[in-house]
């Protein structure tokens, strides 16, 4: 009898663990986003195209100043950056031209 009850507690946990890690690989399979990857190929908006619009960015400008926030869309000649970080509220518009560096989070 408790050879049958060990039997069947050690079933239901085998189970539960194969549904367990059935469901983590559908939801990686399908909720999780590629990660963004910058490209040497093409120019400063080729690569701003590249990466998926809400991926967190951090961008250095010509003259050195740093704008890190959400990548919003991105125009012919400029761009813009939403959720910026350090002041609630706030979006830029910017230069795609005077963009000297883009980093970002790719793993």
């Amino acid at each position: 009898m408790r050879r049958t009850l060990l039997l069947m507690a050690m079933w239901a946990c085998g189970l539960g663990i194969l549904v367990g890690s059935t469901a983590l690989s559908r939801a990686q399979e399908g909720g999780a986003k590629p990660a963004p990857v910058l490209s040497t190929a093409g120019g400063m908006r080729d690569a701003l195209l590249q990466i998926p619009a809400g991926q967190h960015i951090e961008l250095t400008l010509a003259n050195g100043k740093a704008y890190a926030g959400q990548l919003g869309t991105v125009g012919a000649h400029t761009m813009i950056v939403t959720k910026l970080s350090g002041k609630d509220f706030y979006d830029a518009l910017i230069r795609i031209d005077d963009v000297s560096s883009i980093e970002l989070r790719v793993r």
